[in-house]
């Protein structure tokens, strides 16, 4: 499990589902927030290449990743159906 503020690279395998701060090399662009996805790989940046970092802000799973979800549309609509 990945420590908040830990920094990682691109090409890295994301360990963690969340928030990351991504910090640019050449400070083309200003530090920003996106949603990362355990089990993906951190990606390079078009202008910067791998210097690009990745710093986990908050630890968000995915819903896909909690245990207490059905996120199987098919299995919740039919649990949804009015009673007759």
């Amino acid at each position: 499990m990945a420590e908040i503020g830990e920094r990682f690279s691109a090409g890295q395998r994301i360990s963690d589902s969340g928030i990351y701060e991504v910090i640019h090399d050449r400070h083309h662009r200003a530090n920003h927030q996106v949603m990362c996805t355990a089990g993906e790989t951190f990606p390079g940046c078009s202008i910067c290449g791998t210097q690009i970092r990745f710093e986990l802000a908050i630890r968000a799973p995915s819903i896909h990743e909690e245990p207490c979800f059905d996120c199987n549309q098919k299995n919740l609509a039919s649990r949804l159906k009015p009673a007759a």
